[in-house]
């Protein structure tokens, strides 16, 4: 079974003088399923039944925009993109509590690896499942430090503008099974 991914990633914070986001509908994940015999092609049931191994997204940082080139600079430098263009999660465990009832959404705990400008730390991800068509959809966010990937709050105009160091990460995926090639 192979997967495919759409939806979209985001992130938000606040400044002295403005909120901000910064959005990307460019990601690219990959389902790991090591026993073929499991890969039936319902994530879901993967999911619950633990044989997914891993799920890994990677987004790339040159694609998170904010719609103002100024601020767009100032993420991707302070993101290291020249040396780190992507950010990278790697989940390797997941919780998911018995649904509520048939076709209902589902708790999630994703458990893995976040890096981000190089810098690498464990993190758990709450989120809601929801069964579609052909795959699975998970939504849910994860407040982030940024001193905690080693990244400096800006500063701007001689440190009259000044970023939180919280940012809020929010997602809204879908991952859908495509039928393998003969």
């Amino acid at each position: 079974m192979s997967t495919t991914a759409s939806g979209s990633l985001e992130i938000e914070g606040d400044s002295t003088l403005h909120r901000y986001s910064a959005r990307t509908d460019t990601f690219s994940a990959v389902v790991e399923i090591p026993d073929p015999a499991h890969a039936t092609g319902d994530l879901e049931s993967a999911l619950r039944r633990a044989h997914i191994k891993s799920v890994a997204l990677t987004i790339p940082v040159n694609r998170l925009t904010s719609g103002d080139d100024t601020l767009d600079r100032q993420l991707r430098r302070s993101l290291k993109d020249e040396r780190f263009p992507s950010i990278r999660f790697v989940a390797d465990s997941f919780e998911v509590p018995p649904p509520l009832a048939a076709g209902a959404s589902f708790g999630l705990t994703m458990r893995g690896r976040l890096e981000i400008a190089g810098a690498e730390r464990p993190v758990d991800v709450e989120a809601q499942g929801f069964r579609t068509t052909d795959g699975v959809r998970i939504i849910g966010h994860k407040d982030l430090l940024m001193t905690d990937f080693e990244i400096e709050p800006p500063r701007l105009m001689w440190g009259a503008l000044k970023t939180a160091n919280r940012v809020v990460v929010k997602f809204d995926l879908e991952l859908r099974t495509t039928a393998a090639r003969p």
